[in-house]
């Protein structure tokens, strides 16, 4: 990012901060950094892509040379995964994004359309390299796994509470997240359901995009993978306005039953006094596939600290899945310092706190399947 009002060869007016950043070797950082102007900018580490402006007044860092900007076509691509990726149709990056590196464009889109502002020094950058480049799987890396009592939420599971008005049972529910992040239950569909639902997306799962593409908009292969936990999901998202309806009538059924479970929990959600937890809006249903072979989903947080998710819902479908399948869902509890594991099995429905809970799927050796909804909202506490 260049600025016409800096002198970016004239070091010398430069004051101590940004001399600390320019001589640390933090991130091989290759910026230059001038005082002439008190335009704030962004800048950008190139090994590691985490994103910052500048707060040291007077004064501003930017890359030595803009890269060379994305055609148009290109451009509208990478914009186009982004938003479907972060569940942001809503956001279109400034004019000027086509000039950036493809990893500060994923990263405006991670913070929900903005770049990083609480870096005021070298000290700050540090820490903010180190985060980013956290690995968490090392948490929890030692704790054991045990299996986690379903909530018992009466005969049909929760969608009979739903049906039958059973106040008790959807109170029960917001009581367990409050207590324990999460509540694991029967949905209550048949059988029947998860064959044919299973028939319809083993005939999608040839369309389903990867988690974590192995390809830039270009075609050319990635050499080094963004920021995130390592994924090997395939996916695709539906609504009622799209086109897939047609062809998942038994997923749409489904989507469409959830919607109504969740419209029966919201006031039982926001009344609880532990929880208090007001839902506002649902990205669109994403369909998931871990497509066997080992595939696994590293340990992550569905919510960041600026996006609102406060909830996730995963309905698993997978009818006949045996201890050999593996693919165990594995939920991070942080007070008893262990790993609560469920197996993946048709009808069951699992709600987590998005940003309290940490997750992940341990390698799966056969196609796994499950719906996901993630939920935006607010504390009522906190409004």
């Amino acid at each position: 990012v260049a600025s016409s009002n800096c002198d970016a060869d004239d070091e010398d007016d430069d004051g101590p901060a940004i001399q600390e950043v320019r001589h640390s070797g933090i991130n091989e950082l290759r910026s230059i950094a001038s005082s002439a102007c008190g335009i704030q900018k962004a800048i950008f580490p190139p090994r590691i892509g985490s994103v910052a402006e500048c707060r040291v007044p007077r004064q501003h860092l930017h890359w030595d040379a803009a890269p060379p900007p994305r055609n148009a076509g290109l451009q509208a691509e990478l914009v186009a995964e982004l938003q479907d990726e972060n569940f942001a149709g809503d956001l279109e990056p400034p004019i000027e994004s086509c000039s950036w590196p493809a990893a500060l464009l994923w990263l405006w889109f991670d913070h929900g359309g903005r770049l990083l502002h609480d870096v005021q020094s070298a000290g700050d950058l540090e820490q903010l390299v180190r985060m980013r480049e956290l690995n968490l799987d090392i948490v929890g890396a030692s704790a054991p796994s045990v299996e986690h009592k379903r909530l018992d939420v009466g005969e049909g599971g929760v969608v009979a509470a739903m049906l039958d008005g059973n106040t008790k049972a959807l109170c029960n529910i917001a009581q367990e997240l409050a207590r324990v992040n999460w509540a694991i239950l029967d949905f209550g569909a048949g059988p029947s359901v998860y064959t044919a639902a299973l028939e319809e997306l083993e005939r999608m799962r040839p369309r389903m995009r990867p988690g974590e593409p192995t390809n830039n908009p270009d075609g050319s292969p990635i050499e080094k993978r963004p920021p995130g936990p390592k994924r090997d999901d395939v996916y695709m998202h539906v609504n009622d306005n799209s086109q897939l309806v047609h062809e998942l009538p038994v997923i749409h059924t489904l989507d469409e039953v959830l919607a109504g479970v969740l419209a029966a929990l919201k006031s039982p959600l926001v009344e609880d006094p532990a929880l208090q937890l007001q839902l506002d809006s649902r990205t669109d249903t994403r369909l998931t596939c871990l497509p066997g072979c080992g595939a696994a989903y590293a340990a992550h947080f569905d919510a960041s600290p600026s996006d609102g998710v406060k909830l996730t819902v995963l309905l698993f479908l997978n009818r006949g899945w045996t201890n050999e399948c593996g693919g165990e869902l594995q939920m991070f509890d942080d007070f008893q310092q262990r790993w609560i594991s469920l197996a993946p099995e048709a009808d069951t429905l699992v709600f987590l706190r998005a940003d309290r809970v940490l997750y992940r799927f341990a390698p799966a050796n056969a196609h796994q399947f499950f719906v996901s909804q993630l939920f935006f909202g607010k504390y009522a506490s906190m409004m």
